[in-house]
């Protein structure tokens, strides 16, 4: 019973082109001012056919403060994510696996820690505008309109892909998934063979609505 991409060769190319002129500048770190993290989506879409909509709360920690910008490097965790139970969802349901959310009266799976890993960035140095992560782990069931249980997991040949934005005073401002974050099926008979995962969330110190601050170094 079930309980409750790679990146485009044009996305890849830019960021190795990116990864150039970050090791010609001589920064060759990022630093970020707190350990921890909280992003709350209101709300984050799994998107199929139909495209269900929950509001979610997921939270994690870096590796370091300090971290090298190398492509494919494990940054960090996230050890918590809680689809919220307080607003109803939109057309449909789903669950994250996190072990204590419950579906039918039973405890779902756990998936968690989900891997984080720095991908590059975007913007023009030495002003940074996103730091671009993917998530591998990241596991939900899915439940549409219909009842058709589905469920998606991010994998290391197609990970969740997403973009921290930075804003103009270099704090950390949203975790927004990029339009490659297609998710592979893992479970369920008739379902679609990938699951887009779509908004953004604001990203803030866990514990806190403070922001992060993040520079290189």
């Amino acid at each position: 019973m079930l309980v409750r991409s790679r990146l485009p060769l044009s996305t890849a190319a830019a960021i190795a082109v990116l990864g150039l002129a970050v090791g010609s500048s001589g920064a060759h770190n990022l630093f970020l001012s707190r350990p921890t993290f909280r992003i709350v989506w209101t709300p984050m879409s799994l998107r199929t056919l139909p495209r269900v909509e929950c509001n979610v709360t997921m939270e994690g920690s870096f590796h370091s403060a300090t971290f090298s910008k190398v492509v494919g490097a494990l940054i960090g965790y996230i050890t918590r994510a809680q689809v919220s139970v307080m607003a109803p969802c939109i057309g449909g349901e789903f669950w994250a696996l996190n072990g204590n959310e419950v579906l039918e009266q039973r405890v779902v799976a756990n998936t968690l820690p989900w891997h984080v890993q720095y991908n590059g960035f975007t913007g023009t140095l030495p002003a940074i505008a996103g730091i671009i992560v993917a998530v591998l782990g990241l596991a939900f069931l899915l439940m549409d309109a219909l009842e058709e249980r589905c469920l998606y997991q991010a994998m290391p040949e197609a990970p969740a892909i997403a973009t921290i934005s930075v804003n103009n005073m270099g704090m950390l401002a949203r975790w927004k998934w990029r339009e490659e974050s297609r998710i592979p099926r893992a479970g369920g008979l008739f379902c679609m063979e990938r699951a887009e995962l779509v908004g953004g969330g604001t990203i803030t110190q866990l514990g806190s609505t403070e922001t992060i601050a993040v520079r290189l170094i």
